[in-house]
């Protein structure tokens, strides 16, 4: 190799090649594909990738290899799919059950928090025979305050 050679590097998006000016390592950057397959959250190794490689080679025009190449394209995208829908339910599997156990969690620190409907109709039946006797308490006594105790007056002409 001659001192003098250049790699030339594709970048999807300014994003990604301000990343690569500034030197950031792609596997610890959450939005990059290296970050997923690095973490175990999309595949990485799968038969059907190599299918997607490029292929630098003139082939003659043949309409009978085109049809079967676009045939056996569609059923790769097809068996693609599948694999990767696998892979996701695999992977998303023990979710439930976490959530599950948290809900738990939760409810075990907040149960004094959660009151039964029985308890609280009974509440709710106390508290309006409190406000109906505080009601009749506050009129009786308006009504005493009002009317005073009742004096005999007598005019004499």
């Amino acid at each position: 190799m001659s001192p003098y050679c250049v790699q030339v590097f594709c970048f999807c998006r300014s994003k990604c090649h301000k990343a690569f000016k500034a030197k950031l390592n792609p596997q610890k950057l959450k939005w990059t594909k290296a970050f997923r397959r690095a973490a175990g959250k999309e595949m990485s190794f799968d038969t059907t990738f190599d299918f997607e490689r490029l292929r630098h080679r003139p082939v003659k025009y043949d309409r009978d290899l085109v049809k079967t190449t676009v045939r056996a394209m569609e059923r790769v995208q097809k068996i693609k799919e599948a694999r990767e829908k696998r892979f996701w339910d695999k992977r998303m599997e023990g979710n439930e059950q976490r959530a599950q156990d948290r809900d738990l969690v939760e409810v075990k620190q907040g149960l004094d928090l959660i009151i039964s409907p029985l308890v609280q109709q009974e509440l709710q039946k106390v508290l309006l025979h409190g406000r109906q006797h505080l009601k009749e308490g506050f009129a009786s006594h308006f009504l005493d305050i009002i009317s005073g105790p009742v004096r005999k007056c007598t005019v004499s002409i």
